[in-house]
């Protein structure tokens, strides 16, 4: 067993290693899961339904990114020997391709989970920002994601494990992967922390932001590269990126919410809004005695309301004990019920 026998391994258990790359990977990918987990346990829904959509996404999503990269780098790269499309471990996951397949699952499956699909977007898609710019470290030790050739002199103010790691075929390479990374995490900044707060104005906006911002970025560091993916003469993930920014716009000014509001995750439901008036079906006992406190001291100020006591009126029972108040009334008297109750407020508003 030995550690570290090369920038691209962390270990290696004779012929059997672990790379940096899937190291890293995967590390942004539990980051984002962490924080995602703990937003939608705040919201209330049930732990366990993310946990088996994560279980489930990530395979799904790190196929779709292998799928995606081998498709636009086959004649290059896989035509002569397919069966090394399946050596993931040497590199070669378009994120793109990750992120369509995982958006895809998520459809389907918050959908038939009948979860708000917005929603879980505005969780998940700031979060993903910040494990694309820890991957990209897994492609700094793999020396991918490089730009154009620049001299010596450009890193002489850098770390030198950076400078070392950007000496890829005898040239010195500019670090596009950090210009990345940087701009992810920036772009995960301001849309956590400012966006979110000074910004939103519905569900599914942070997500459209991610959208737009990580396309800008993505457009702009893409064409300093010299390693991406072709359709042609056209840089691919510039063409998808620029995508991505056209819909972000559109998904935050509300196109699709006007085009689409018939269709889930579009379509709106009715709240449903439950008055606990006297604290039977939860414990908001302190939020009826400030309510009384208010409506006391605006309208009846010279009276003194004492809420210290155990018991008080304002109060109904608990559930538990519910079934115990039961009152058994003769049916003729429960139909006459509805107006007696209209008859005894049209009295109190009278009075």
């Amino acid at each position: 067993m030995t550690f570290f026998p090369d920038m691209k391994t962390f270990i290696a258990i004779g012929g059997f290693q672990i790379t940096w790359y899937a190291i890293i990977i995967l590390t942004g990918a539990f980051v984002a899961y962490y924080l995602t987990l703990r937003q939608v346990r705040k919201w209330g829904y049930k732990e366990e339904i993310f946990e088996n959509f994560f279980l489930l996404m990530l395979p799904i999503a790190i196929v779709g990114a292998r799928l995606y990269y081998v498709i636009f780098e086959w004649n290059n790269l896989y035509a002569a020997d397919p069966i090394s499309a399946f050596y993931i471990w040497e590199g070669g996951l378009a994120i793109h391709g990750g992120v369509i397949a995982g958006t895809l699952f998520a459809v389907w499956y918050f959908h038939r989970h009948q979860i708000d699909g917005l929603r879980i977007a505005d969780a998940i898609f700031p979060n993903l920002m910040l494990a694309q710019a820890i991957g990209r470290w897994g492609n700094f030790m793999n020396q991918e994601a490089y730009g154009q050739i620049v001299s010596g002199d450009f890193y002489a103010h850098w770390p030198s494990f950076i400078k070392d790691q950007m000496y890829i075929d005898g040239y010195y390479r500019q670090p596009t992967f950090l210009f990345e990374s940087v701009g992810n995490i920036v772009g995960f900044l301001l849309i956590t922390f400012v966006y979110k707060k000074y910004g939103r104005r519905k569900r599914g906006d942070l997500a459209f932001a991610y959208l737009a911002w990580y396309g800008m970025v993505r457009f702009f560091v893409e064409g300093m590269r010299t390693d991406s993916l072709m359709l042609g003469p056209l840089r691919i993930a510039q063409v998808v990126s620029l995508l991505g920014v056209v819909l972000g716009v559109l998904g935050i000014l509300g196109v699709f919410d006007r085009l689409f509001k018939n269709i889930w995750p579009f379509k709106r439901r009715k709240p449903a809004i439950i008055f606990d008036l006297d604290g039977t079906l939860v414990d908001t006992k302190a939020l009826i005695f400030a309510s009384f406190r208010h409506t006391f001291k605006k309208y009846l100020p010279e009276l003194y309301l004492n809420v210290k006591r155990k018991s008080s009126p304002f109060l109904g029972p608990t559930l538990e004990r519910s079934p115990s108040y039961v009152i058994l009334m003769p049916k003729k008297l429960m139909k006459s019920l509805p107006i007696i109750v209209r008859l005894i407020m049209h009295i109190m508003m009278n009075m």
